[in-house]
């Protein structure tokens, strides 16, 4: 589909708890595009968001905003093709796990989420209504999983490897 994806609103993210994983396959399908292009966001200025660099050539950077931060980068970056990325929230070490293609890229520390009232959105900014469309991901987002509980590396990657396809 065109433009951005409603996953949740407001309250019903709300109701994932503290501990919980977001992941999806996605493919930057530009290198002319936004140079903030939301993956996913949940108020990208106060509670979390992933992006991605699509206003320059590949390999394109991939960021992490939480609790409130500008904006930090993830180690890995991506080439053209079909990636995965995971974000694994940890309650017990305030931590902030990032898989991109299964491999841990990063770990970010946290205090706790600001509070929000935007609804999780895949493929554009959720700080924008109606349905969002400033930031958009240029490319394919697909398999979105959300868990209810931090995920283990093994249990993304088995995830990452079941029997559902990636399309192009």
């Amino acid at each position: 589909t065109d433009g951005a994806i409603h996953l949740f609103d407001s309250s019903e993210a709300d109701n994932f708890g503290t501990a919980f994983t977001i992941m999806a396959w996605f493919n930057s399908e530009s290198t002319s595009g936004d140079t903030a292009a939301r993956i996913f966001s949940r108020d990208c200025s106060d509670y979390y968001c992933i992006r991605i660099n699509q206003g320059t050539a590949y390999p394109q950077a991939l960021y992490i905003n939480y609790d409130g931060d500008s904006g930090s980068a993830i180690s890995a970056t991506v080439s053209s093709g079909w990636h995965h990325i995971a974000i694994s929230w940890d309650t017990v070490n305030n931590d902030i796990n990032v898989y991109v293609d299964g491999n841990l890229s990063n770990i970010f520390t946290y205090s706790m989420f600001d509070a929000t009232t935007r609804d999780l959105v895949a493929g554009a900014n959720s700080e924008t209504t109606p349905l969002p469309s400033t930031n958009p991901f240029a490319g394919k987002i697909d398999e979105i999983r959300i868990y209810n509980s931090e995920l283990s590396q093994t249990q993304i990657i088995d995830a990452m490897q079941s029997g559902i396809r990636k399309y192009d």
